[in-house]
């Protein structure tokens, strides 16, 4: 009787332990709330500027577990981002920088990108001088990969935000090498030279990293690429860390490569080039860097 007692014990034990480990096993639910502290100084006057940026906080979304979560901060001129009294759409912005935890130092350059977005201005030449305007901010919060988890939180306004110009363009790419002979630097002074040597990203993909465009290359192509036009160290990519050039050759008119930096200088040439028109396309997101020639 003492062994049938001592193996039902056993047993006992046993479940409770399975049990218990079934019970603390992470479980998903769908959080929904998140709530947006209001900055102490959203009554006063915020001056935007390039380097700038605004302290937010707020709570983190309870999905049942301590997620990996990552948050964007939106903004709009109406306090309900989603529609007017009357029914018609709002408009509001993501701003594309992405955070990972509850506290942020917005960039103000990201604030003023939203404006002039929100303002509907697509160009620098069309950019006016407006008085201090009332802001809208909310969070959105999410999982990647759980379509289930985006959740957003309430809604506060920054009373008198004063943006500055900073119309969103497409990025550009800009290709340094031998085609004219001496490489041009990668200076501000030398924009118009280095407009036609450079990809772009397309219209309504701002933001993308992906970049393409088509360059009329001569015989022995030996170049690398540049996001900006800071001199010849800072904003470089290449094929290696190194600054010196490595060879390639292309595979039925076709050139599959790898791309990395910033601060990669190594350049890739192509010795048996014999000139011609290189279509490129360049994925800053996978680094990955392809030219078809046919």
């Amino acid at each position: 009787m003492k062994k049938i007692a001592y193996i039902f014990a056993i047993g006992t034990a046993l479940l409770a332990t399975t049990s218990c480990k079934q019970n603390t096993e992470p479980k998903f639910e769908r959080a929904v709330s998140m709530e947006l502290n209001t900055p102490p100084l959203a009554n006063q006057l915020y001056t935007l500027t390039p380097d700038g940026t605004i302290d937010l906080t707020w709570s983190q979304p309870d999905w049942g577990f301590a997620a990996a979560a990552t948050y964007q901060v939106e903004a709009s001129f109406e306090e309900d981002f989603h529609y007017y009294e009357n029914g018609t759409p709002s408009f509001y912005f993501t701003m594309p920088t992405e955070y990972h935890s509850c506290a942020a130092s917005v960039k103000m350059s990201d604030l003023a990108v939203a404006i002039c977005t929100l303002r509907g201005i697509t160009d620098p030449s069309e950019y006016t001088e407006e008085p201090a305007r009332k802001v809208y901010l909310r969070v959105h919060g999410y999982i990647n990969g759980i379509l289930e988890s985006s959740v957003y939180s309430n809604v506060i306004a920054l009373e008198q935000v004063k943006e500055y110009c900073a119309v969103r363009v497409p990025g550009s790419l800009y290709i340094i090498g031998n085609y004219l002979g001496d490489w041009i630097a990668p200076d501000p002074g030398n924009a118009d030279k280095l407009a036609d040597w450079r990809l772009r990203e397309p219209e309504d993909g701002i933001d993308s990293k992906v970049y393409t465009g088509s360059v009329n290359y001569g015989p022995g192509a030996m170049f690398r690429f540049y996001s900006a036009l800071t001199g010849w160290d800072a904003d470089s990519w290449g094929a290696q860390k190194d600054d010196n050039p490595v060879e390639f050759t292309f595979t039925d008119g076709e050139f599959n490569g790898k791309i990395d930096g910033p601060g990669f200088k190594g350049s890739y040439s192509f010795p048996d080039w014999a000139g011609g028109t290189m279509n490129m396309t360049v994925n800053l997101n996978d680094k990955t860097f392809i030219i078809t020639t046919n």
